[in-house]
């Protein structure tokens, strides 16, 4: 990422902005208002909005291929143990290279130039936010943006979006939003948290289709990785970053955005109190048995054995100390602060934002008949909580009482 910038992650969405347009370079710290005043000029106000400031954005469309909750995992493929393979998974901060938007796994398509670097993501320990998952972070940022930049062109006239991924067809219908509102929050205020809740709700529809078989990669199930204990934090941490940036408008490009996420995620990093990859590996195998199963093998999803379904605002981690056992030296010694939960919008002021928004999503052919759908194939946002309380249950039956605890 390009600049450091602190950032406090409590502050983030929910006053009306006070940027008007996205700008970049020198306009960073030059305002367009504070120049217009300089120069005798009317003031401009804070709220007016140009549709030539925001810039063109593609729908992300890949996945980012990490993390399985563990340390060292190895994998078996056709039955057999691939000799001399670790996934290493743990990371230090300073490891995790440049955020480069929708950099998931490379299609043909992909643009050449951006092979030039790499993000390096994995599981990160800190002291307030417990492991945290950076791919989880960087899609669901990356996701927020797109759903931001859509939302912000449509306000007035209301927009409906199809976007394939996660097994689906995600449709968000955007209702028109009354002017009136526009004017009370403000329009960035009001794109950005409609955008953080829908991202949100996209995210526990991962989780759930992870469950039953979906796979990101061919070959691979990731349902060991379905609402494990980081994943649902990390995203909340990405929606979150994203609202911050945005409510800026520092952005004007892609490579504006990947170097605000750079900047953000390392501040986020310390603001969690992030530890070093050793440290962060010795809680790793401290709670070995407990939340996951070293002797297992991926793609195994009984390797991990405690799933995290704490899915209401604001979003609490799972912290070693949430164990009840002795703390690691290292990080009795480095922590001392207390977590920090993530709150997620649901109103804008006193108005639900389901009352702007719906959901649904049309599932596709992998579908397993227990995922049990209609003869349309459609899948209503008000059918998610049963849905998620399906996999709760069927986790408790494959893991065992006290799953979905730390």
């Amino acid at each position: 990422m390009s600049g450091r910038v602190v950032v406090g992650l409590v502050s983030v969405v929910f006053a009306s902005c006070s940027v008007r347009n996205w700008v970049t370079g020198a306009s960073m710290v030059a305002s367009e208002r504070d120049v217009a005043l300089a120069l005798g000029e009317p003031d401009p106000g804070v709220d007016s909005f140009d549709v030539r400031s925001i810039p063109t954005i593609p729908a992300p469309q890949h996945v980012r291929p990490c993390c399985a909750f563990g340390a060292d995992l190895r994998v078996t493929v056709d039955g057999k143990v691939v000799p001399g393979y670790r996934v290493e998974n743990i990371k230090a901060a300073r490891d995790l290279g440049r955020h480069e938007y929708d950099k998931g796994a490379l299609s043909l398509s992909e643009d050449l130039s951006r092979f030039a670097t790499s993000e390096n993501n994995g599981l990160v320990y800190t002291c307030r936010g417990g492991f945290i998952d950076t791919a989880h972070v960087r899609d669901y940022a990356d996701l927020t943006l797109f759903l931001t930049m859509k939302f912000i062109l449509q306000l007035e006239r209301g927009v409906t979006l199809e976007l394939p991924g996660d097994g689906a067809t995600r449709v968000v219908q955007l209702a028109p939003i009354p002017p009136e509102v526009i004017a009370q929050h403000g329009r960035w205020t009001v794109a950005i948290t409609l955008a953080q809740w829908t991202a949100w709700r996209f995210s526990l529809w991962h989780e759930v289709v992870t469950w039953y078989g979906l796979e990101s990669v061919r070959g691979f199930s990731e349902k060991a990785s379905a609402f494990s204990p980081e994943d649902l934090y990390s995203n909340a941490l990405g929606i979150r970053l994203a609202g911050g940036i945005l409510s800026r408008g520092v952005v004007r490009s892609r490579a504006d955005w990947d170097g605000q996420m750079d900047a953000w995620l390392r501040q986020a990093l310390v603001r969690l109190g992030d530890l070093p990859e050793k440290t962060g590996r010795a809680v790793m195998r401290q709670l070995d048995g407990r939340w996951w199963d070293s002797a297992r093998t991926l793609p195994d999803f009984r390797l991990v054995k405690r799933r995290n379904f704490e899915v209401s605002t604001p979003l609490r981690p799972w912290r070693l100390e949430d164990t009840g056992g002795p703390l690691d030296v290292a990080v009795a010694n480095l922590c001392s602060a207390g977590p920090l939960p993530l709150p997620l919008p649901e109103q804008l002021g006193a108005q639900p934002l389901s009352s702007f928004l719906s959901l649904r999503f049309v599932v596709g052919p992998w579908a397993p008949p227990e995922f049990q759908l209609a003869a349309d194939r459609t899948v209503p946002l008000d059918d998610l909580p049963r849905r998620i309380d399906e996999v709760r249950r069927a986790a408790r039956e494959a893991l065992g009482e006290g799953f979905d605890a730390p």
